[in-house]
């Protein structure tokens, strides 16, 4: 099996002992990959961007074989040029690239359930909102939620006046979220935040 060769060619205005966790677009490199699985060409990004990959084989067929010459270009480019020859897309959240596909007609379904962190209660009636703010849910009794979305990953923040607010990125539809939310202080303002007055 033919494996993939890589060159890479830094230019940085700042010499750091310590190596950022955020793609660095000063960055150039030079990459080539052949006759490769998309999964060894994507690890092999993570290791040389010192970055985190992030994907789901059920979305993605990470088994198939990709080539293809990338050079001079800073690391956004590449990413965007390289993903885009494979009908992927992708978004930076903290240390972590996360591919997913580009199909934007599709209907992912989020699904979870909100407890309180110190007793394992269903939080009931708990908001569920997107970044869009027209977009949301609330939890039922038993503190469960369904929320229809159009792509992955998504932030979606879970609120309750008796709880701290929580935000959360999603990276996949196939598992039940659970989300325990911290008990806000006792009193307001001497108004149990519990209870209704």
């Amino acid at each position: 099996m033919k494996r993939a060769i890589a060159i890479w060619i830094f230019r940085r205005f700042f010499v750091s002992a310590a190596r950022s966790q955020e793609v660095d677009s000063d960055q150039r490199i030079a990459l080539e990959f052949t006759d490769v699985t998309l999964k060894e060409a994507l690890d092999s990004i993570a290791v040389h961007f010192h970055l985190r990959m992030s994907y789901s084989d059920s979305k993605i067929n990470s088994a198939r074989k990709v080539s293809g010459r990338y050079s001079a270009t800073s690391q956004q480019d590449f990413l965007s040029q390289f993903l885009n020859d494979q009908d992927l897309n992708y978004t930076i959240i903290d240390d972590q690239i996360v591919v997913f596909p580009f199909n934007t007609n599709q209907t992912i379904k989020i699904s979870g359930r909100v407890t309180g962190a110190e007793d394992g209660e269903p939080v009931a009636f708990a908001s569920i909102t997107l970044p869009d703010v027209t977009k949301g849910t609330s939890t039922n009794e038993e503190g469960e939620f369904e929320l229809d979305v159009t792509e992955l990953p998504i932030q979606i923040t879970v609120s309750h006046i008796a709880y701290e607010k929580q935000m959360i990125f999603v990276y996949e539809d196939r598992n039940l979220l659970q989300v325990r939310l911290n008990q806000a202080p006792a009193a307001i303002e001497g108004i149990d935040c519990k209870r209704a007055p």
